[in-house]
């Protein structure tokens, strides 16, 4: 609610509310000011991706791409490239020097931002100041979470007004920096991408991702260690300290960057060889073997442990998305491996949500033989979204339901308690 004073802090509690959560531009002397005086609880933002506009007051997606940042569906158009350059792309925010200091005001409830972010990036980051705020060694913490997902980083305006929080030369994260690109070794037969060679400056191993930063694109060169040499022999791990020299993807396996290359003869990342990596170029860890077994992550069946509400709901297929004369052509052409998704869009009377599944989404499942008997031979299931107060869209997971909806009109409106 973009609060950023006492007076909002006290209006809030004056309607009603329990906890404020302050606007993440505000400084420390702001923050204890508000929480000392303010009569409820206050909860402060910590750690994460930052906005350019001010907290909560955001247009730029909605206006940009006509989805709302504060609806919770931000594109992320600031962080795009504009005349070879990022002049909205922010750091993210990190406080972890200062949770303490926080704690010690009476602030109630430390914030971490997790948009779209994985378990593993939820566990590094929690159990980071997990440790800060009980006292316990953190030695490392903060590196295992850069080789997860990490921006550069920043303060913002926590220690008074602060120029400095733009990531203008790369969007994206970085990860955590390991060394400097010492020496470059061309193609040859025997190696036919070439490779790079330094000393890293933390452990890697085989399948760590790395990325390097190359002039004229976007984002870092960032691909997976398939082969590594230590001091010259062929190894699976490397300590802190090690030369290591590690052969570049080849280009046919080289992934096609989604990203925009700079307007100024920018270089596409399915095309980058030896040539265009420089003498001292900065190497980044993205992703750590080592770490993701420091955060062991159990999964859980959602629809087991989640609330569940009969609903009372008529379907009417109304459209096929995909044209019917296409269906078998569609089939002929793709592997019998190949999971399929067409989306029909429905009609529904009488829905009533009593529960919240995922939050502000909820989503139920339907045994496929309460909707059409023929489907339960092929072992569907139906997964209705609620998407939109208006629309429900059905996902059917399996090739063969092309063939039983190539004629729709033979299904009659169904009717499901």
């Amino acid at each position: 609610m973009a609060v950023h004073n006492l007076d909002g802090a006290i209006q809030l509690r004056d309607m009603g509310f329990s906890r404020v959560v302050l606007a993440r531009e505000l400084s420390f002397s702001e923050i204890e000011d508000i929480t000392r005086n303010c009569g409820i609880e206050v909860e402060v933002f910590i750690h994460g991706a930052l906005c350019y506009s001010y907290s909560g007051l955001c247009m730029y997606s909605s206006l940009a791409c006509g989805e709302s940042a504060n609806r919770g569906k931000c594109t992320y158009p600031c962080r795009k490239l504009y005349a070879g350059t990022h002049p909205y792309a922010m750091k993210d925010l990190s406080l972890g020097d200062y949770v303490t200091k926080l704690a010690s005001i009476g602030v109630a409830s430390l914030k971490i931002e997790g948009r779209k972010k994985t378990p593993l990036y939820v566990a590094s980051t929690t159990d980071y100041y997990r440790r800060i705020l009980d006292g316990r060694d953190t030695t490392g913490c903060l590196d295992n979470i850069r080789r997860i997902f990490a921006r550069p980083y920043t303060t913002l305006h926590f220690n008074g007004k602060n120029k400095n929080v733009i990531d203008r030369d790369f969007s994206g994260p970085r990860g955590l920096h390991i060394g400097f690109v010492e020496k470059i070794l061309p193609q040859s037969k025997s190696n036919p991408s070439g490779s790079i060679i330094f000393r890293t400056s933390a452990p890697i191993e085989k399948h760590d991702g790395i990325a390097i930063e190359i002039p004229n694109i976007e984002r870092p060169f960032g691909f997976a260690v398939d082969k590594m040499f230590v001091h010259k022999k062929l190894s699976f791990t490397a300590s802190s300290g090690d030369i290591v020299e590690i052969p570049l993807p080849s280009l046919s396996s080289q992934s096609v960057s989604k990203a925009k290359t700079r307007a100024s003869g920018g270089i596409p990342q399915s095309s980058i060889t030896t040539a265009d990596i420089s003498i001292g170029a900065n190497i980044y860890c993205t992703s750590s073997q080592l770490v993701k077994q420091s955060y062991p992550v159990s999964t859980h069946d959602f629809l087991k442990s989640t609330p569940q509400t009969p609903l009372d709901i008529t379907l009417t297929i109304t459209r096929l998305l995909v044209p019917r004369r296409h269906c078998l052509d569609h089939l002929r052409q793709q592997p019998t491996h190949r999971v399929w998704r067409t989306v029909l869009k429905l009609h529904f009377q009488n829905l009533v949500i009593q529960d919240s599944f995922w939050g502000n989404l909820p989503m139920i499942m339907l045994d496929s033989s309460s909707l059409y008997p023929p489907l339960t031979m092929f072992g569907v299931n139906f997964y209705l979204l609620l998407l939109r107060q208006s629309n429900l869209h059905i996902w059917l997971c399996h090739p063969l339901i092309w063939l039983l909806f190539s004629h729709p009109h033979s299904i009659k409106p169904l009717h499901l308690i």
